[in-house]
């Protein structure tokens, strides 16, 4: 299979997970999955780090992204309230968070996620 079917796949599962996201919002996760890093992986918790990229707007060298795979939740480093637009970013999902979940879906890690 080719990488670019492999990524079509990949695309179409993470837009099966999150389907209001825009097609901008897809692209962003896809130009972050060279930056996704995983930190630990565990039976309650994963931590990944996304490098920064100025190119789409990040300001910080690196972020934190935190799964709780049990419980189907996650929380990005730029969700916190004092980093520009946290509080946005919170009640949304980041392209972050997206990157890590296309990574997880090309690498086929198991994902569980509840939708408010």
């Amino acid at each position: 299979m080719s990488l670019n079917t492999s990524l079509s796949i990949a695309l179409s599962k993470l837009k099966e997970l999150f389907p209001d996201k825009s097609k901008s919002w897809f692209r962003r996760c896809v130009l972050r999955l060279d930056d996704v890093h995983s930190i630990y992986i565990g039976d309650d918790i994963e931590q990944w780090v996304v490098r920064g990229n100025p190119r789409l707007g990040d300001k910080y060298r690196f972020y934190i992204v935190t799964i709780y795979p049990k419980e189907g939740k996650h929380i990005c480093s730029c969700y916190e309230p004092n980093r520009k637009y946290g509080r946005y970013r919170l009640k949304s999902v980041c392209t972050h968070v997206g990157a890590v979940y296309l990574y997880k879906i090309i690498n086929k890690r198991d994902i569980k996620i509840k939708m408010k």
